[in-house]
């Protein structure tokens, strides 16, 4: 089990990990990678370990879970949902 992990397998995960960018945009944010992102709690989800692997390997899920991201709180660091972005990554 991993340390960021409850006793039930679910962990604590970044949705902008730089996987499938959006077409238009050429690359995606890593949220790992960005200090100023990387604490966000935005784009940070408790997620199961199959929809982990969903989200790991198909497009489709992992912006799914972005778009719910942008319409909770405004999310939206690649400024796909958006046309403005501040410095920290929400809809201006």
């Amino acid at each position: 089990m991993h340390a960021w992990s409850n006793r039930q397998g679910w962990h604590i995960d970044h949705i902008y990990d730089g996987k499938f960018p959006w077409p238009t945009k050429g690359r995606s944010l890593h949220a790992v990678k960005n200090g100023g992102h990387f604490t966000q709690a935005a784009g940070l989800v408790a997620i199961h370990p199959i929809a982990e692997a969903l989200k790991d390997e198909y497009f489709y899920f992992a912006w799914l879970l972005r778009h719910e991201a942008f319409l909770r709180f405004g999310y939206d660091p690649d400024a796909v949902f958006s046309e403005r972005t501040d410095e920290y990554g929400f809809r201006k």
